[in-house]
């Protein structure tokens, strides 16, 4: 049985993530993913923070719910139906079309649930909602309603974001989320000034196709404009004068004028359009938004596809006109280019205006500009009727309330997401489309309003009872009431609008009798950082009009996953491997530490590479496993028990156990502070301390009968681990939780997370000193050539530091570093020093006399600088004045007496005895055959204690030296029989000293 059907079999998951009866909440909103398509690699990211966290907490006695909820209305699943079936929502019924999007709501519940379950994501699946749940959209009402009554939502039109690929207007922060850098054609075009013959206006545009409606010519009132003769063409334009020289080469300025004199001068439109339509328009209107750093410091007005340009216009009584229709294609109401899409139509309009002698100067810009986030096509502007909910007004309060939540990391508080708030727009919160919650709006012939903020509500002005709250049953909901008829307005909400009000909808909030703040806010939260102006931006903004407070405490933001070679993910390049198959192959644990290990958890964009899982389970989940494996071949049940508060006897066991707390504070702050990337480093050290300190210095002596007891704390020790990383790595922590034979619980999920250990930090220095010093022994065994296997006589090691901790444990550096001794010695025999001033402290208190300082000390003896390093201080004689100088007004730089055979570290230097005698070498000739054969035995899959029938061959030399050690060779190496062969008859030739020997064996 797998590890996940017996947590299934078991209801682990249930009993972790359950309502605990006197248990403090951790309240978590999850942000619904659109249900379209399967999980990528940034659901997987996002899923694994949650996970980690929640478990964390559900570890450490909190009542920890983990719902899972769809956004299964908006524009992604009726892109996805429209895109399956090659139609539009216009060429099927409103039932048909909401049938097709449910079922592909449905059709993504099945591959979810899979890749969750492999990831070992545990949610409460029976708690588990859909925007499009009954119950979820009439809560969605309720906020609409008390939004309503709060005088926050009105109707209006405004110039908006504009997706003619899926026929609908979309909010501003929408549009922010998918920009481009692009290259536009910009023309200057001449608008002939009918105060002045032969005078043109030089206006210019990066959207030619809004020229033919263009109704007003917008100038800065405080900015400086010229009407100049220009000579090549014979003509005179009018523009700001800071841009006549990017224009114009052999000119004359005729007039100056502030932008102020020109309001209300009259020209003559490029296309005749709309001239009998708008008799108040053509004309210069002021417009604090014009630059004059580019451009011609004139722009053209087209206020039906300009939000500057509709607001300036707006002010000077000029209606706006929109003649291009839902899908992006001009109206009849411009003859020459109906039909047409407005995209497409740039080299007519060129052509026309070449043709008319009103262009000037066509250049290209680059520049970025917005395209809808589900389509991937090019925004339009364009005039639509919405209804908003009032935001401006609120950004203070906005900034405010985001300075009570803990955002990880730091810099998106004041960063992206404060900016953000800080220009912050009225929202628009409709949309003309078929699958969504319909606005509970109902309008009289007369315009009166109605809100539904309930089923009951409506099915009391109705008189019947409501079968759905889809379009195809709502829009055919009608009644009188006080003698006149109400029908439902044609909208929708923005599904943006649905998933902001999670807070409220998930438990059907106020139906369901909770109290506000048993909802709000949440304790945590994540996603990734294109949320700041997406889920995170909703959530905030409906929490803070709706009940004044944060909707989150606590917010982890993950990068965006990319590509190995850096581009976004694409299901059509194939430019990554598949999740489903990766975590077959890989297991979760490898993935989830690869991602918490990452800096994707901060915010960053991280490059998604395979090798990088393969790297963390070869580097951390493989060696801990070793570990286990170790324990087991080590444990019996006669191995002395080890108490959380006992204190181990070898300062090994007392060592990793330091480790072990050290470790568990630095996860703890790590989780509490939501710093995901800080608690899986500190982790991954504590496996490395365990396998290549601990581990590697115990094999001996584990084989001792004496150190039952370190058996027994070994096996405390993966205890604690397995609690330790349950959050991070579940399957592996339930491994090794079953293997130490521990049954505190009936798995290692339902434990409590570890506390109340003890660490001793001088012993953790002192341990660290030690293994850097081993460390630096191998590397200065690797300089001069003489491998770890040839034992030596001596280390020489120079340290003030832990000397005598050094010299208790001097054991461990003879058999880490293979020699027989280790001496301790005074700083000087094995280093120089040279004594310098410190210019910045010295300089101060000397002045000139520095120079004459830094000789005295320049000149020290060794005696002298041995004991100014042992005093901290020097007594000097500078000019005749006695002076003292302390260490700490020093520089020092050591050197070794011998380059090649003298190696520091941090605060020591070591060298070691390098002459061999006959012993050492026959102790090095027995380890390197001892280790080779070790080697072989382990490369053919042989367990300890299984026999082998070992054949020699040998120079006279080796042979003498095998021979005699031949005892403690068959003992070591579980050689049943010693044969003595000749050479040729054996591979495997293995190099000793400078003589050759060879082996084979055979098993059994």
């Amino acid at each position: 049985m797998t590890l996940s059907s017996w947590w299934q079999r078991h209801d682990i998951s249930n009993r972790l993530f359950s309502k605990k009866e006197g248990r403090p909440v951790f309240r978590f909103y999850d942000g619904p993913p659109f249900a379209t398509g399967t999980p990528h690699y940034g659901h997987l990211l996002a899923g694994t923070i949650k996970d980690a966290v929640l478990r964390y907490y559900a570890m450490n006695g909190y009542s920890v719910l983990q719902p899972f909820g769809w956004d299964a209305h908006g524009l992604p699943v009726e892109y996805e139906v429209e895109r399956q079936l090659g139609l539009s929502s216009r060429d099927l019924s409103s039932t048909e079309f909401i049938r097709a999007c449910r079922k592909v709501v449905v059709s993504c519940d099945a591959p979810w649930k899979k890749i969750m379950h492999l990831l070992a994501r545990w949610v409460n699946w029976e708690s588990s909602w859909l925007t499009m749940d009954r119950p979820f959209m009439e809560s969605v009402w309720w906020v609409f309603k008390r939004l309503y009554e709060k005088g926050l939502i009105y109707e209006g039109y405004k110039v908006l974001p504009f997706s003619w690929k899926l026929g609908t207007a979309l909010s501003n922060f929408e549009a922010g989320e998918n920009y481009k850098e692009i290259t536009s054609h910009t023309l200057v075009v001449q608008f002939p000034c009918l105060a002045r013959e032969n005078t043109f206006f030089l206006a210019w545009t990066t959207t030619p196709w809004t020229l033919p409606s263009n109704l007003a010519l917008l100038v800065h009132p405080e900015r400086t404009y010229v009407i100049l003769w220009d000579e090549q063409s014979r003509k005179h334009f009018c523009l700001c004068d800071t841009r006549v020289s990017d224009f114009f080469s052999a000119f004359r300025i005729v007039e100056t004028f502030k932008g102020s004199e020109l309001e209300g001068w009259s020209y003559l439109p490029p296309f005749d359009c709309f001239k009998k339509k708008r008799p108040e328009a053509f004309k210069v209107i002021l417009a604090s938004c014009v630059s004059d750093e580019e451009g011609t410091g004139i722009v053209h007005a087209a206020p039906g596809f300009g939000e500057d340009d509709f607001l300036a216009c707006q002010r000077n009584g000029i209606k706006p006109v929109c003649p291009v229709s839902e899908t992006g294609c001009f109206t009849d109401e411009v003859p020459f280019l109906s039909g047409q899409h407005v995209l497409d139509v740039t080299s007519e309009i060129r052509t026309y205006l070449q043709q008319n002698d009103l262009l000037l100067k066509e250049f290209p810009i680059v520049h970025r500009y917005p395209y809808c986030w589900r389509s991937d096509t090019p925004l339009i502007y364009r005039l639509s009727e919405s209804w908003f909910l009032s935001v401006e007004p609120f950004r203070d309060q906005l900034l405010q309330k985001n300075q009570e939540i803990h955002w990880s990391p730091a810099h998106i508080q004041e960063g992206r997401f404060g900016k953000w708030l800080a220009q912050a727009r009225d929202w628009s919160i409709s949309r003309k489309r078929v699958w969504g919650n319909p606005l509970p709006v109902w309008r009289s012939e007369g315009g009166e309003l109605l809100i539904m903020g309930s089923c009951q509500e409506l099915e009391n002005y109705s008189g019947q009872p409501l079968k759905g709250l889809h379009r195809d049953q709502l829009d055919q909901v009608s009644f009188t009431y006080q003698g006149k008829t109400f029908k439902r307005v044609d909208a929708v909400f923005d599904c943006w609008f649905e998933s902001g009000s999670v807070p409220f909808a998930q438990n059907h909030y106020p139906f369901d009798g909770s109290k506000l703040e048993d909802i709000l806010p949440a304790d945590f939260i994540a996603e990734g950082v294109d949320q700041t102006r997406g889920w995170f931006y909703t959530l905030h903004v409906l929490s803070v009009l709706l009940a004044g407070k944060p909707a989150f405490r606590h917010v982890i933001v993950n990068g965006i996953i990319l590509a190995e070679d850096g581009t976004k993910m694409s299901k059509r390049l194939r430019n990554y491997p598949d999740p489903e198959e990766l975590l077959l192959q890989h297991g979760a644990d490898a993935l989830r530490l690869y991602l918490l290990r990452s800096v994707a958890v901060k915010a960053e964009s991280i490059c998604f590479s395979e090798e990088g899982v393969v790297a963390v389970a070869r580097r951390i989940l493989f060696p801990l496993r070793h570990a286990v494996q170790f324990f087991l071949q080590h444990y019996q049940e006669e191995a002395i028990p080890f108490q959380q508060g006992d204190q181990p006897d070898h300062i090994l066991d007392q060592w990793l156990l330091s480790r072990l707390s050290t470790v568990l504070l630095a996860v703890r702050k790590g989780f509490e502070t939501y710093d995901l990337f800080s608690a899986t480093a500190s982790l991954a050290l504590l496996v490395d301390d365990l396998n290549n300190w601990y581990i590697r210095l115990s094999r001996l002596r584990f084989k001792m009968p004496l150190h039952r007891a370190s058996v027994g704390v070994l096996r405390f020790f993966l205890s604690q681990m397995a609690r330790l990383i349950a959050p991070v790595t579940p399957f592996l922590a339930e491994e090794i939780y079953v293997s130490v034979h521990d049954r505190e619980a009936i798995s290692v999920h339902l434990t409590a997370f570890p506390s109340g250990l003890e660490s001793d930090s001088v012993l953790e220095d002192q341990m660290g000193l030690l293994r850097e010093i081993v460390q630096v022994g191998h590397s200065l065994r690797k300089k001069i050539k003489i491998r770890v296997r040839q034992p030596l006589a001596k280390v020489y090691l120079t340290t003030e530091m832990h000397a005598e901790f050094l010299l208790a444990h001097s054991e461990l550096i003879k058999s880490e570093l293979n020699v027989k001794q280790v001496v301790l010695t005074k700083p000087g025999c094995l280093t120089t020093y040279t004594v310098r001033p410190n210019f910045r402290v010295l300089g101060r208190r000397f002045g000139a006399k520095v120079q004459r300082l830094k000789s005295l000390l320049e000149n020290l003896s060794q005696e002298e600088t041995t004991s100014l390093l042992e005093k901290k201080e020097h007594t000097l004689v500078l000019d005749g004045e006695t002076i003292s100088i302390s260490l700490h007004e020093l520089l020092i730089e050591q050197k070794p007496l011998e380059e090649q055979k003298v190696q520091s570290g941090h605060g020591f230097s070591l060298s070691f005895e390098t002459t061999l005698n006959e012993d050492l070498l026959e102790e090095g000739v027995v380890r390197e055959c001892i280790s080779k054969l070790n080697m072989a035995r382990k490369g053919r899959g042989l367990v300890q204690g299984e026999p082998i029938k070992l054949y020699l061959s040998a120079e006279p030399y080796s042979r003498l030296v095998l021979e005699k050690n031949q005892p403690l060779i068959q003992t070591t190496c579980f050689v049943q029989e010693v044969v003595w062969v000749g050479r040729e008859d054996l591979s495997n030739a293995i190099s000793a000293l400078e003589e050759e020997w060879a082996f084979s064996f055979q098993i059994g």
